[in-house]
């Protein structure tokens, strides 16, 4: 599962949000959150990887 922002604004915000969507797709094992700057990939159970 992937969470794009705009370019530069930031990822933090879209943590929640990411975790929110996986939680509700059991069949989702990674998501990835990016502003085009930053990126950051966790797993089903929402540790970093």
């Amino acid at each position: 599962m992937i969470e794009v922002k705009s370019w530069g604004s930031g990822i933090k915000g879209a943590l929640s949000q990411l975790k929110s969507y996986m939680a509700n797709t059991p069949t989702a094992k990674y998501g990835i959150i990016t502003d085009g700057n930053e990126i950051v990939i966790i797993n089903k159970i929402f540790k970093l990887v």
